[in-house]
């Protein structure tokens, strides 16, 4: 006689446990791409702190390297592992405190540094921004921008860049308009500002949009001593592009100014000499 009591499985409770084991699948997923990202970001950072110690390393072994200061260093030429991975720069500085800094901005497929602190951000996130023509600078470490056509000053800046992964706005100087001192704003997709720039006219150190008696005076009490000058505006006053203001600029400018030569904004080049 046969067992009447000896029940199957029925379709719903086959059912329920294939919805059970998907969840758990998907839930284990998860936890293992996480894994995966977090081991992968570690392993970035980790090369990131790699780079700055072969820099460390070279300024010691090769001083002469880095004598002139700010110094832009490519990590392909760097004594590193997997460096064939990792694409970018290291600006070194010299800090007021005779400190170094270590300005990152590198990346490899996935991730991106870009500052002195070494914390990878997925490079799909990463708000970037960079110049439509061949012509400018973008000087990340020092936040300024330089080296552009300046037939748009007092207009409008848009049309010299793109962004990725966010958005610009401009702001003008304290003259009112686009010129050395005015702000171009990187924001990332939220509409939270990521890094802020300021634009550099050569010899116009004041940030009126010309070069006159006004420039040559900030110039010559920068060079003395008498006046210190910051950030963009320093930079405007370093017509020849040496490191220093001194009174090779002041004459340089001074000659600009009342148009017995001129400075090239995009090549940085002057027929004052």
């Amino acid at each position: 006689m046969k067992n009447k009591n000896i029940y199957g499985f029925t379709l719903i409770e086959l059912l329920a446990v294939i919805v059970v084991l998907a969840i758990i699948m998907v839930i284990a997923t998860q936890q293992v791409n996480k894994a995966i990202k977090k081991s992968e970001k570690s392993a970035f950072e980790t090369t990131a702190k790699s780079i700055v110690k072969a820099v460390e390393l070279e300024m010691v072994s090769m001083p002469e390297k880095y004598d002139n200061l700010p110094k832009v260093v490519d990590v392909k030429d760097l004594d590193i592992d997997n460096k064939e991975e990792v694409s970018g720069t290291v600006t070194v500085k010299e800090e007021a405190d005779g400190s170094y800094s270590y300005y990152l901005d590198i990346s490899n497929d996935k991730y991106a540094i870009s500052g002195t602190k070494i914390t990878a951000e997925e490079k799909s996130k990463v708000p970037t921004l960079t110049l439509k023509g061949e012509n400018g600078v973008i000087d990340n470490a020092n936040g300024l921008i330089y080296s552009i056509d300046n037939k748009l000053y007092y207009s409008d800046f848009s049309s010299y860049f793109k962004v990725s992964n966010g958005s610009l706005s401009f702001e003008k100087n304290k003259n009112g308009i686009y010129a050395t001192g005015s702000k171009i704003i990187l924001k990332d997709s939220t509409g939270e500002i990521y890094k802020e720039y300021q634009f550099v006219g050569f010899g116009d150190v004041n940030g009126d949009g010309v070069i006159d008696s006004f420039d040559t005076s900030a110039v010559e009490l920068q060079a003395s001593g008498a006046n210190k000058l910051s950030s963009a505006y320093l930079k405007s006053a370093d017509v020849n592009f040496d490191g220093i203001v001194n009174d090779l600029d002041c004459g340089i400018v001074k000659n600009a100014g009342v148009g017995l030569c001129s400075i090239n904004q995009i090549t940085r080049e002057n027929n004052c000499n």
